[in-house]
């Protein structure tokens, strides 16, 4: 059950990541700045929950994946700083907030046929960028 809610907030996270872009108005970004706030420190509890619920910190960074959603969490709280706390304008903060889409890879990585399809395309890319 748990799992299963991450994945949802996950899938709801990139839909208002693609929502947010610079075409909105003011007042949709602000919406979706609150909604995206509400969703990290979700995000940020889970990865408390988890480390506190593991042996030690060295067994809970021993999963790649683990490690992976620390370096995720930890930077998008970065900017996310950076933008409420110091003021600094979204639109120079947006690629490093932008790497919150890759948790999309948390859910593809626990649908095998969504796993499979992504290692054949990235294969696929390899073999047409050698050609």
């Amino acid at each position: 059950c748990f799992e299963l809610g991450s994945m949802i907030l996950v899938i709801i996270n990139t839909i208002v990541l693609a929502l947010d872009s610079v075409f909105v108005s003011d007042e949709m970004h602000d919406s979706l700045s609150i909604g995206l706030i509400i969703i990290h420190t979700i995000f940020m509890v889970e990865l408390g929950l988890r480390m506190v619920g593991a042996d030690s910190l060295s067994t809970f960074f021993e999963s790649g994946s683990r490690r992976f959603d620390f370096l995720v969490i930890l930077v998008t709280a970065l900017a996310l700083f950076g933008n409420f706390v110091l003021g600094i304008p979204r639109k120079q903060l947006a690629p490093i907030a932008s790497l919150s889409a890759f948790r999309f890879m948390r859910v593809m990585a626990k649908i095998p046929t969504i796993q499979h399809l992504l290692h054949m395309t990235l294969a696929s890319i390899t073999n047409i960028i050698n050609l």
